[in-house]
C-alpha cells in the first residue's frame, strides 16, 4: 500500500502543477497564493520559474510574470520619452516598459555608474536608450536634459517626471532644512521639469506623467513635508493639464500607495512582518510593484488615455477608498 502511494505521488504532484498553470493564468491573485500556500507542491522545484513567495512581502513574482505575459503594451514606436528618476525603482521599470513599447528613452539620475547599468540592461532589451545625468532641481541641468534629448532624437513625445525623495519628520520635528529639501527636490523639479518639456512636446503633441502619491491625496502622520509636496504636485500637475489641453497635451499624475521600491528599503529593513504589516494597510492586502506602476504610466500616456487630462490616478490597491 505504501509502495502503491508513492508511486501514484508524481501523477497527483503533475495535476496539481497542471492545475496551478491554469490558475496562474485566470485566477485572481490572491487566490492563487492561497492556492500555492495549501498546494506547495503543485510547483515543481525544478520548475517553479521563481513563482514561490514570501506571503508576508505581499508581492510575488505571480504579479510581475502575469503583468509580462499579458499586458498588451499600447506601440510607441517612433516615439521619444524622457523619464527622470529612471535609475531605480519605478523609473527604471517605467523605462523597461517605454522600450518594450518601442519608445526610444532618456533616463536622468545623479549617479553616473547606476544610469549606465540600466542602459546596459535596456540595450539588452534591443531599447534605444540614453543616460543623463542631472540635477532635476536645478534649472540649467534640466534645461541641458531636455536639449539633449531632443537633440539626439529630434523630438519628445512624452515625459514621466518620477525623480522624487521622501522623509519622515512631524510638524514640529521637520527642520527647515528638511523643508526646503523636499519642496526643491520634490515640487521645484516638477515644475522645472515641464517648464522644459512642454515647448517640445507642443510641436506634435503628446503627455505628460508625474508622481505623485496618496500622500497627495490624505494625510499620512509624521510625513507633513512629503505630503504637502505631494499635494503640491496634484496642483501644478491640474493647473499645467487646463493650461495645455486644448494644445494637444495631456497632462496627469499617478498617486502610488506603497511600492516595493528602494525607497521603501529604509522602512522595511529587511523584514517581512513590517512588510506584511504596510501591505495590510491596502485593501487588496498587498504592497504594490513597480511595474504595476510603470503600467498605470504607459496608459495615460498611451492613446488609451486619450480623453484623460488633470487626473490624479491611484494606484494604491484600494488605500484612498477606504
Amino acid at each position: 500500500m505504501q509502495e502503491g502511494e508513492h508511486v501514484g505521488q508524481p501523477n497527483v504532484c503533475l495535476k496539481l502543477h497542471n492545475l496551478y498553470l491554469f490558475l496562474h493564468m485566470c485566477m485572481p491573485i490572491p487566490l492563487l497564493l492561497l492556492f500555492l500556500q495549501r498546494h506547495p507542491e503543485a510547483v515543481h522545484a525544478e520548475e517553479n520559474r521563481g513563482i514561490q513567495m514570501s506571503y508576508a512581502l505581499g508581492v510575488s513574482r505571480i504579479v510581475q510574470e502575469r503583468q509580462h505575459d499579458r499586458l498588451r503594451v499600447s506601440t510607441m514606436t517612433g516615439n521619444v520619452a524622457v523619464i527622470t528618476g529612471g535609475t531605480s525603482g519605478i523609473g527604471k521599470a517605467t523605462a523597461q516598459l517605454f522600450v518594450r513599447a518601442g519608445a526610444k528613452v532618456v533616463i536622468c539620475g545623479r549617479n553616473q555608474d547606476r544610469g549606465q547599468e540600466v542602459i546596459s540592461e535596456l540595450k539588452a532589451m534591443n531599447g534605444d536608450a540614453l543616460f543623463v545625468k542631472a540635477d532635476v532641481s536645478k534649472a540649467a541641468e534640466v534645461e541641458s536634459l531636455i536639449e539633449t534629448t531632443v537633440s539626439t532624437n529630434g523630438r519628445l513625445d512624452y515625459a514621466a517626471n518620477i525623480a522624487g525623495i521622501g522623509a519622515y519628520a512631524t510638524t514640529v520635528d521637520c527642520t527647515e532644512k528638511l523643508w526646503d529639501l523636499m519642496m526643491r527636490v520634490n515640487v521645484k523639479s516638477m515644475w522645472l521639469s515641464m517648464k522644459y518639456e512642454i515647448p517640445h512636446i507642443l510641436k506634435q503633441g503628446g503627455a505628460i506623467v508625474n508622481m505623485s502619491s496618496i500622500t497627495g491625496l490624505v494625510g499620512i502622520i509624521g510625513q507633513p513635508a512629503y505630503a504637502a509636496s505631494k499635494h503640491a504636485i496634484i496642483g501644478l500637475t491640474k493647473t499645467a493639464a487646463l493650461e495645455y489641453a486644448k494644445q494637444g497635451i495631456r497632462i496627469n499624475a499617478i498617486c502610488p500607495g506603497s511600492i516595493l521600491t528602494p525607497m521603501q528599503d529604509p522602512v522595511i529593513n529587511g523584514n517581512p512582518e513590517i512588510a506584511a504589516r504596510i501591505g495590510a494597510r491596502h485593501p487588496i492586502g498587498r504592497m504594490g510593484t513597480a511595474e504595476e506602476c510603470a503600467a498605470a504610466i504607459h496608459w495615460l500616456c498611451s492613446d488609451a488615455a486619450s480623453f484623460v487630462t488633470g487626473c490624479a490616478m491611484t494606484v494604491d490597491g484600494g488605500y484612498v477608498a477606504q
